[in-house]
């Protein structure tokens, strides 16, 4: 194979030939301003894709949004989230729970009563159950209309009485082979000892949370 060297030499050649054949240039005339030299244009800068993350309403910075990707070795998309810090359940603004992270997270601003979009009565947190969130929880519990606390460990209770009158993981066992399934793709299911949450969104891809043995374990 020849080398490039060797390739570059006809070409080389022709770039030579046709810079003799060029008259050569000539000094500007001083008279004359349209020859004067024009500055050089300024470099173009690489403009770097400004992230639009939002969590309970509030931006979050790019230092932030950054360590939360390095930490949990995710790629979290553009757009808007509620974020519950007492559980650890976040979803889409306007949709129910999509999943389970660590609670107790310093992001965002303070969750927002309405961020589901909430029409049922049963708020958990603050935040006001949409239909979808009141039917997962009915797959475990009854579900009765007012106010409620939820921990991450599942357990929950009446808002302003701190002592615990269920855990939710313990009834997802205690159901024996509960399961429900939603035509958005969102599917709970428990063995007893095995309970699996899952959702679809809206581009297609799903996520899950799975609970053993009480942990939620992803």
């Amino acid at each position: 194979m020849p080398s490039a060297r060797a390739d570059a030499a006809p070409l080389l050649a022709l770039l030579l030939l046709i810079q003799s054949c060029m008259p050569s240039p000539q000094p500007p005339s001083s008279a004359d301003p349209s020859s004067a030299a024009q500055p050089a244009a300024p470099a173009e800068h690489t403009q770097v894709p400004v992230r639009q993350v939002q969590i309970n309403g509030r931006p979050l910075p790019a230092a932030e949004l950054a360590a939360l990707e390095q930490q949990y070795q995710v790629q979290i998309r553009d757009g808007a989230y509620w974020y519950d810090p007492a559980c650890g359940a976040w979803g889409i603004m306007g949709s129910h729970a999509l999943g389970v992270i660590q609670p107790g997270l310093r992001i965002g601003g303070p969750l927002d009563p309405g961020c589901s979009q909430g029409n049922t009565g049963v708020f958990i947190n603050g935040r006001h159950l949409n239909q979808m969130d009141v039917q997962i929880l009915q797959t475990i519990t009854p579900v009765y209309q007012g106010r409620w606390w939820l921990d991450a460990a599942g357990n929950f209770g009446t808002e302003g009485n701190p002592y615990p009158i269920g855990n939710l993981a313990v009834m997802a066992r205690q159901r024996q082979g509960g399961s429900y399934y939603a035509k958005d793709g969102t599917y709970f299911g428990s063995d007893g000892n095995f309970s699996y949450f899952s959702f679809r969104n809206s581009d297609g891809s799903s996520g899950g949370v799975t609970i053993l043995d009480g942990q939620v374990v992803y």
